[in-house]
Parts: C-alpha cells; structure tokens; sequence
C-alpha cells in the first residue's frame, strides 16, 4: 500500500526521559526491547522546547503570548467558552511546608462539591478586585478578569516536587500575583473543606497554581489527521484548529482498527504522575505497560508496513525531542543509539 494511504503516527510520551538534570538516563529505556529498537533506528532531531506545553502548543503553530496561553485551550476541551478573554489556570495544589521552604504537590483527587465550595469563597474573597474563577472540571480551576497581566508562569506539571519560590510568576505584574498566591493560600488553609479532608488523611487544597495565561489563539494547524488523547491541551488544541478529538485507545490495535490516512497524533501521558510524584518504581511500572500496549504492537506496524511512520516526541530540560522510524530504518543495525539527540537544534514543527 502506497504510504499516503497509511496511516503516520506522532507518539507524544511526557516524561519518558524523567532525569530533571543533565542528560537523560536512557539505561531503562534499553531494557524495553521495542522501545529500544524504535529510539536506537530512528533519525534524531530536537528543537527548543521550554516544557510539554510549550511542545504541543508549537506542534499545533501556536505562539507564545505573554505566556503560553494554555489556560483558554484547555477550558475549551472542558466545555467552556473562552470567548476573546484573558484567562488563567489557577489550579488547586497541596503546599507542603519544610524547615526552609513550601514545596508544591498535587493536591490529590478532588470532588466537585469541593471544588465547588472552594471556588465560591475564591470568587466573594476575589469579586472587590473584578477576578471570577470557575471550576469545570474539579482538577482545573480557571481564572478570568478585565486585565491581561504582564507575567509568564510555570506549568503546575512542571513545579511539583519544588520550591515555589523561584517558580511563582515572573514579570512586570508578578509581584500582585506573588500576593494572590499568599491571599489564596490563608483563604483556604481553614476553610471546612480542608478540614474534612485531613481528618480523612487527604492533603489540604490549600493554595491555587497560577500557569498558562492568555487568550485563545487564532486557529494554525492545517494538515488534518485525527488527535487521539485524553489530555485537555492537546483536545483543545485540536478543537481549536476545527478537528474533533478522539478518546485515546487502550492500545495500538485498537487505535490501528480504527485510523484513517494521515497524520495520527496520540498522547500517552501514564508516565507523569509517577514521576511528579517520584515514584520511580511506577514509572517503570507504566513504561512496561507502554511497551506492551504501544511500542511493541507499533514496532510490528512498522515492520509489516501498516503504518508510514513513527514519530516518537518527548521533551527533556529545554529541548523537544523527536524520533522518528520508517519502516526502512529498522534494518540498520549501525544505528544503536537510543540516547538523547546530540545533533544541532531545528526549527522545524514535527507534525
């Protein structure tokens, strides 16, 4: 079958490369024998790329704002209009205080009658300053107003596990969220939702993540295809650009039975929380089942020619990574590097 009749992929993977400094430690990586051969045979680029975020958002032709206007794309997955306002994630978050500083954690799972109760009191403490929050999904929270501040921000993902110091926004108008950080944090520290959630051995939401500010972009993906994802930013984006997104499969053969030609772009996001919340062992856990369910099954497409392509996308530190296989690159057996690209960035959009 001639390739533009088959379908190509575009695997996104948050977090397969989990090391937070220097080079990634592939070691693991090697003992996953599919995933081994795709990374090791696949031609090896990178461009810059400051989080996952700012990766799809660049995938999809999006620019930086501000900041990455991440916030109206994902109310648009959640059912919300955005309409042509400034809006702001302001998610809620467990801030755990240690002898020198206030670590942020996720906050845990999360009811919509708490997110309803404590949204209510966010928008009576906040209505004097012209701020109203919603809660369309009980994990993110939004945030809207007259003005569209001057700050970039740091994606929750991103911050968990750290100081919140040096992550809070940065920018001509950090400093008046700096104080809505803090107002928001002694709102809720007491607030009785709180209180039934740490006498059942649930972390506090005691304290909202500002991130991914902006309006919503103009439309910029034009290549067609289909988006596979249960990923809010990624479903937005989709949205955003006329295409309607499809729940994500349980596995490759059940996502081959039902693709189409062209560009297929497929998020698989089980390695994040293990690694937010450093439980290594899960990660490996969860890359074993990814090697199961997808880069195996993906690895015999390849080699039978079911598919055109494989784009295996990650990112590490500041970088976009991006390994892709034909079904000719898995006889070249000189290729056996599965490590992080060690080529010159490009400015290309992988799609």
């Amino acid at each position: 079958m001639p390739s533009a009749h088959r379908p190509a992929v575009q695997l996104f993977v948050p977090r397969l490369l989990p090391a937070q400094s220097g080079l990634a430690d592939v070691a693991p990586l090697r003992s996953r024998a599919a995933l081994n051969r795709l990374m090791s045979r696949s031609t090896k680029t990178q461009a810059v790329a400051e989080h996952f975020c700012a990766l799809l958002c660049t995938t999809f032709g999006v620019d930086r704002q501000q900041d990455w206007p991440v916030a109206p794309l994902t109310l648009l997955a959640d059912g919300g209009d955005p309409g042509a306002s400034f809006w702001l994630r302001a998610d809620p978050v467990h801030v755990q205080p240690t002898q020198n500083d206030l670590l942020l954690a996720d906050s845990g799972s999360v009811s919509q009658q708490e997110a309803a109760e404590l949204i209510h009191s966010l928008n009576v403490y906040f209505a004097q300053e012209g701020l109203g929050w919603r809660a369309p999904h009980p994990r993110r929270w939004y945030l809207t107003g007259a003005a569209s501040p001057d700050i970039a921000t740091t994606p929750a993902s991103h911050a968990f596990g750290r100081s919140v110091d040096a992550l809070l926004p940065r920018g001509p108008d950090a400093l008046q969220w700096h104080r809505r950080f803090n107002e928001a944090q002694m709102l809720l520290h007491e607030h009785p939702v709180n209180q039934r959630r740490e006498s059942r051995g649930e972390p506090a939401i005691n304290s909202v993540w500002f991130w991914g500010g902006g309006m919503l972009p103009a439309p910029a993906y034009s290549h067609g295809g289909a988006v596979w994802a249960d990923d809010p930013l990624l479903r937005g984006l989709a949205l955003s650009s006329g295409l309607e997104p499809k729940p994500l499969p349980s596995n490759a053969g059940a996502w081959l039975t039902q693709a189409s030609a062209g560009d297929n772009l497929i998020l698989l996001d089980a390695l994040a929380p293990p690694v937010h919340s450093g439980d290594a062992s899960e990660w490996a856990v969860q890359v074993d089942v990814l090697e199961r369910n997808w880069f195996r099954p993906l690895l015999e497409f390849l080699a039978r020619r079911a598919i055109a392509r494989l784009t295996i996308t990650t990112q590490h530190s500041d970088l976009a990574l991006y390994y892709e296989v034909l079904p000719s690159d898995l006889w070249k057996f000189w290729r056996r590097d599965a490590g992080v690209p060690r080529r010159a960035p490009v400015d290309a959009v992988h799609a």
